[in-house]
């Protein structure tokens, strides 16, 4: 395993399977990844969580796993919430037993809770504003409760960019002009509602928040917000915006480097019966030389294929300290020195 003052913490992955423990072991070890930080999401169906599948690492190996649970939409009855026919009883019903979970997620043994619901794509299923009265009760209570949120917002930009959605339809990527789906905008206008309702709530907002080519704004938004930090997990074309910018980019990881946390998502590694070892080490090995080394990114690195025809990502080389804090001390200190511990 690589030097202790080179390990990260992965705060962003997704797992769907149990079983994987060995593959992913060999993996945190090859590509110098302390721990992982497990996020669980509701099932498709709306019939539980894959909370237990993310508590199962945990259980096995309590020093080395994180998790952060989902919250669970299943009626009284096991039965999913017919979500476009509520009654008033149905969704004060669905208000109180979401007011519930934080604590009951903290008595499970969960670090903190993974908040989907804030994704374009999620709210087509759970058509719920996230500042509205069914859940006003659960974001109390974990305010409360002081369990940290990853919470994602939106989507990437471009899903709402006509000149761009052509290319994402052609390329079956989903976009958001369908009736009924709202902007970009309104998403974080929820979101921001609720930090000034709750302003003790603990937020890790994924990918940026999807402000990788508004950087001043994101830094106004962490300005405004004490209790908020991005996680720079990839998504979208975020990191090619963050390259055209290079050099306020740069500046802006070294000013807000207490507020950034170190993410993966690991894309499509998680959801297999086979952790495949390889694409993790070099998950990590090229996320991390993005932001230790300096000059052209010369082998694996983040949003490599949305780079124009002769174009190179460059690395942004930050010093030690912020590197530090990026990779595992701001997570450290926000969640926790260790995973929490198990009932």
């Amino acid at each position: 395993m690589e030097s202790t003052s080179d390990t990260l913490i992965d705060a962003h992955v997704h797992i769907f399977s149990d079983g994987l423990y060995e593959g992913i072991r060999q993996s945190m070890e090859a590509g110098g990844c302390s721990h992982i930080n497990f996020l669980s999401v509701p099932r498709q169906d709306g019939r539980g969580t894959y909370n237990e599948v993310a508590l199962s690492y945990k259980k096995i190996d309590p020093e080395r796993f994180y998790c952060f649970g989902a919250l669970d939409y299943s009626g009284p009855n096991g039965e999913p919430f017919h979500f476009r026919s509520m009654t008033a009883a149905d969704r004060a019903a669905l208000a109180e037993c979401l007011g519930r979970q934080p604590a009951q997620l903290k008595a499970q043994g969960f670090d903190g809770i993974k908040i989907i619901e804030g994704a374009a794509g999620v709210r087509r299923i759970l058509t719920f504003p996230l500042d509205g009265e069914i859940y006003a009760p659960f974001f109390a209570a974990a305010e409360k409760e002081r369990m940290p949120l990853t919470w994602h917002v939106g989507d990437s930009p471009e899903r709402w960019d006509p000149a761009k959605m052509a290319d994402l339809e052609k390329a079956g990527d989903r976009v958001y002009n369908q009736p009924g789906d709202q902007s970009l905008e309104a998403f974080r206008a929820e979101a921001e509602n609720v930090l000034r309702r709750h302003p003790n709530l603990i937020v890790i907002f994924a990918h940026y928040y999807f402000l990788g080519g508004e950087l001043q704004r994101a830094r106004d938004l962490l300005r405004a917000y004490p209790n908020v930090c991005l996680d720079v997990t990839p998504g979208g074309r975020m990191y090619k915006l963050l390259n055209d910018q290079w050099d306020e980019a740069r500046q802006f990881h070294i000013d807000c480097q207490d507020r950034l946390i170190f993410g993966t998502d690991l894309p499509g590694l998680a959801n297999k019966d086979k952790w495949p070892i390889g694409s993790a080490v070099n998950s990590w090995r090229g996320m991390r030389a993005y932001f230790a080394s300096d000059g052209p990114m010369a082998g694996p690195c983040p949003g490599a294929k949305f780079l124009e025809p002769g174009q190179t990502m460059r690395a942004l080389n930050l010093p030690q300290p912020a590197l530090a804090k990026l990779l595992r001390e701001n997570f450290r200190r926000i969640v926790g020195k260790a995973p929490a511990r198990l009932p």
